[in-house]
C-alpha cells in the first residue's frame, strides 16, 4: 500500500470512534457543527504539549519531526523516514502511515538491540485509554516496519520534590505495555476495520444519546446530539449512576417534573423532584436561622485560588502541588451592614505562598467567623501554608478554629429552589437562589484562573500581565461576592 495514501484515521479519531461512531463520522463529514472547544480543555491541551516537550530531555539531540499545520503530515512522515535512513537514533514526534493512518510517537529511540518508543502523558498514572492509544500506534509502527523492542508509557511522578533544576528523570515514571498492546492486536485490527466502514456509510450513523457522550471524553457534539434534551432534564438528579438516569430519559422521563412517585429516590432527590414541580423553594427556616444565628461578626468571606503546576516550578514544591496565589475577601461587620471587598495576589514568577500568607495573617486579623462555601477547600489550604511554614501555626491553627461553612446549609438541603441541581456546589446554590448572579467575564471558574495564573508565569507583556490579573482579581471577587448574596438570600428566606 502506498505509504503516502491519504489517513483516514489518527490516534484521536480512533479512540474517538471507540466511544462513539456517530461522533467519529460527524468529525470527519460535518466537521464544522463541532463545539467551540472550551477554554479549560485547550489550557489542558497545551500543558500536555509543553509537558511532552520537556520529555525530550530524557533523550536529548533528537531531531524534530512534528508539521508546521495539520495539513503538513506528508512533510513530517518525509522527514522521519529521512531521519531513518541517516541513522538519527532520537527523533521526536515521528510520523507515520500504514493502513491509512496517521499516527505521531512522541519519541522513538535507537538502542544497541533496536527501536523503543515512548508515548509522554501528563496524568500522574497510566489508564485504559493510555493503553488503547499506544495500542494502536504499535499496531501502526509494526506495519510501517518498525519493530520496537519495547513501548513505554512515561507519566508524572508525584513524589518528586524540586531541589535544584527539575531532573527529568525523576520527574517521569515509565511503565512497559508492551505485552498489553500485544494483547489488544486482534481488538485493534478488527476496529480500524469496523471504523473505516462506518466512514463509507452514506448516513450519519444512529446512536442515542447515553454514557458514552461523557466516557472517557467529553464528547464535542452535544450541541448537535442534545438539541432535544429539554430545560431541567432528568440528567440534574445527582447519585444516581447515568446509566438509569439514560435509561428513564428514553423511556419518556426526560424532565425532572415527569419524575413519578413510582420512581426510586433518595430522600434528597425526591425534594428536589417535589420543589421542580411546586415552582417554590421548599426551606427549613429553623434550622437556616439556626446556622445564621451562630455566626460571629464580623464575618469574613475568604475564597482561595491555587495553581497546579506539572513540572514544579519551586524548590521544595511536587507535580500538581495545590499552590494558593489568589484569595478575596468580603466582610461584613456587622448583620445588614454593607459588605466591603479587599484580596491578594501574588505577582507572577515567584513561589506565591510566603506573600499569600503574610496577606492572609493581615487580613484576617482579629475576631470573628471566617466564612467559606466548602470549608474543607479552604482548611486545605490554610493547613498546606502551615506545613510551608511551621513558624505561623499558632497564627493559622487560631485561623482554623474561626473557619464556618456556608455550604453547610445545602449539603443538609435545608433550602432546595427550583432551578438548584443535587449538588452542592456554590453556583448550583447561586442558580436557586440568586438566579440572575452572573459570572461575566475572562475568567468563569477556578480552573480557568489556575490555567490564567500559569500563562502568566511565562508572559513578558507588561500589559498581558496587567490584564491578566485584573481578570485575576475581578473572577475572584465574583465568588466572595457571590458568598454575600447567598448570605443575603438566607436571611431574607427566614425574615
Amino acid at each position: 500500500m502506498n505509504d503516502f495514501e491519504k489517513p483516514v484515521l489518527s490516534k484521536s479519531t480512533f479512540l474517538r470512534g471507540l466511544q462513539c461512531e456517530k461522533s467519529l463520522y460527524l468529525y470527519k463529514k460535518y466537521y464544522t457543527r463541532r463545539d467551540p472547544i472550551p477554554k479549560e480543555r485547550q489550557a489542558a491541551f497545551d500543558r500536555g504539549n509543553r509537558i511532552g516537550a520537556f520529555a525530550h530531555q530524557l533523550f536529548p539531540g533528537g531531531v524534530d519531526c512534528r508539521p508546521g499545520g495539520p495539513r503538513q503530515y506528508r512533510k513530517a512522515v518525509e522527514k522521519t523516514q529521512k531521519c531513518l535512513q541517516d541513522g538519527v537514533e532520537v527523533i521526536y514526534e515521528a510520523a507515520f502511515i500504514a493502513n491509512r493512518i496517521l499516527i505521531y510517537v512522541d519519541i522513538l529511540v535507537k538502542k544497541p538491540d533496536g527501536w523503543y518508543a515512548y508515548e509522554v502523558k501528563s496524568s500522574t498514572r497510566v489508564s485504559p485509554v493510555h493503553v488503547l492509544d499506544a495500542s494502536l500506534q504499535y499496531y501502526v509502527l509494526e506495519n510501517a516496519g518498525i519493530q520496537l523492542q519495547d513501548f513505554n508509557l512515561a507519566y508524572i511522578n508525584t513524589r518528586y520534590v524540586r531541589d535544584g533544576e527539575v531532573d527529568p528523570h525523576q520527574l517521569f515514571r515509565f511503565e512497559s505495555v508492551k505485552q498489553k498492546v500485544l494483547s489488544n492486536w486482534d481488538f485493534v485490527e478488527k476496529n480500524v476495520a469496523q471504523l473505516m466502514d462506518v466512514l463509507q456509510e452514506p448516513y450519519i450513523p444512529e446512536r442515542r444519546i447515553g454514557p458514552q457522550c461523557s466516557e472517557p471524553y467529553d464528547c464535542d457534539f452535544r450541541g448537535t446530539c442534545w438539541r432535544e434534551v429539554p430545560e431541567r432534564p432528568v440528567f440534574e438528579i445527582g447519585g444516581m449512576p447515568k446509566k438509569e438516569l439514560f435509561e428513564l430519559y428514553h423511556m419518556g422521563v426526560r424532565r425532572l417534573v415527569d419524575i413519578g412517585p413510582n420512581i426510586e429516590l433518595k430522600p434528597n432527590q425526591r425534594l428536589l423532584v417535589e420543589a421542580e414541580k411546586k415552582g417554590t423553594p421548599i426551606i427549613n427556616k429553623a434550622a437556616i436561622k439556626a446556622f445564621l444565628e451562630g455566626l460571629n461578626y464580623p464575618l469574613l468571606l475568604i475564597d482561595f485560588e491555587s495553581f497546579m503546576p506539572p513540572i514544579p516550578r519551586y524548590n521544595g514544591t511536587r507535580p500538581y502541588q495545590q499552590l494558593p496565589f489568589l484569595f478575596s475577601l468580603h466582610r461584613i461587620d456587622s448583620p445588614g451592614a454593607t459588605a466591603t471587598v479587599d484580596d491578594f495576589l501574588a505577582e507572577p514568577g515567584v513561589d506565591p505562598r510566603q506573600e499569600v500568607l503574610a496577606a492572609f495573617l493581615r487580613l484576617t486579623a482579629g475576631n470573628g467567623d471566617i466564612l467559606a462555601f466548602d470549608a474543607r477547600m479552604e482548611s486545605q489550604a490554610i493547613e498546606k501554608l502551615i506545613q510551608f511554614d511551621p513558624s505561623h501555626k499558632s497564627e493559622l491553627t487560631q485561623r482554623l478554629k474561626r473557619i464556618k461553612d456556608l455550604q453547610e446549609p445545602f449539603i443538609n438541603r435545608h433550602y432546595i429552589a427550583p432551578g438548584m441541581k443535587s449538588g452542592a456546589s456554590l453556583k448550583n446554590a447561586l442558580a436557586g437562589l440568586v438566579p440572575d448572579f452572573d459570572y461575566d467575564g475572562e475568567v468563569a471558574n477556578g480552573w480557568m484562573a489556575s490555567a490564567l495564573y500559569s500563562n502568566l508565569q511565562r508572559e513578558e507583556d507588561m500589559f498581558k500581565r496587567l490584564e491578566g490579573q485584573e481578570a485575576l482579581r475581578a473572577y475572584c471577587h465574583l465568588d466572595t461576592l457571590a458568598m454575600v448574596r447567598i448570605l443575603e438570600a438566607l436571611e431574607e428566606a427566614v425574615a
